[in-house]
């Protein structure tokens, strides 16, 4: 398969600086090797990158490890106004 798409991609068949019919690792360049690079594929999209980590302060920790202690699922209220004193935002 990989020597397929090489083929279609005009890289197979000119090693020797010549057209052939032979399909295989010994008709493709060197060169055409090295340009496409580690792990490329012609068909895939470019990763997508993670979110930064988000970082809490040791107080924000302290306070969300007391009160989950007490109560493990808070309404969307309560979610909001513990945010609100951490100075978070709902989704942290």
């Amino acid at each position: 398969m990989k020597y397929r798409r090489l083929a279609q991609a005009g890289a197979v068949g000119q090693a020797e600086g010549g057209p052939t019919d032979e399909v295989g690792p010994k008709s493709i360049k060197a060169a055409t090797i090295f340009s496409m690079g580690r792990g490329q594929c012609w068909n895939r999209t470019p990763p997508k990158r993670k979110k930064p980590r988000t970082s809490f302060t040791r107080l924000q920790i302290a306070e969300l490890e007391k009160r989950f202690h007490k109560q493990k699922y808070l309404a969307s209220a309560e979610r909001a106004s513990l945010a609100k004193t951490l100075k978070m935002t709902d989704a942290q």
